[in-house]
């Protein structure tokens, strides 16, 4: 009987060890999954003006900027602030085909992330700094 119960018993140990496996791998799976589909939505809803150069960033994420958390970044270009803005409306008109935001129209209503951004005209240097905001899954 007590042979039975030792082989019992490692049974057990041994199906315990599996879930628990089991259940980390698909704990990272979802997360990953998660932090993925962050950084697609992010990178649809609020794309890095072609050539900007990247001089500040903040994250208060889990893996990676742009992704799952908060990101905040300061780009600079020495595009006119015009050239950039008209870029930035011309690229949500086509993505949004009609939808529109009443609150802020740089804010993207659509999707999982949250994304928003604010230009300047950068009077130091000339040319144009791009505040970008997303978050995503934070909460």
């Amino acid at each position: 009987m007590r042979k039975r119960r030792k082989k019992s018993l490692g049974r057990t140990l041994i199906g315990m060890v599996f879930i628990t496996i089991g259940i980390i791998a698909c704990t990272v799976s979802a997360i990953a999954g998660i932090d993925a589909y962050c950084a697609s939505d992010i990178n649809k809803w609020l794309p890095i003006y072609p050539e900007a150069e990247l001089i500040d960033s903040a994250e208060e994420g889990f893996f990676r900027p742009r992704a799952m958390g908060i990101t905040q970044q300061l780009y600079y270009t020495g595009d006119d602030v015009v050239d950039v803005r008209g870029w930035y409306r011309e690229y949500r008109r086509d993505i949004t085909q009609g939808s529109y935001n009443a609150r802020n129209a740089n804010t993207a209503s659509s999707g999982v992330a949250t994304t928003d951004y604010s230009i300047f005209e950068d009077t130091d240097n000339g040319g144009t700094l791009i505040r970008t905001y997303s978050e995503c899954a934070y909460n």
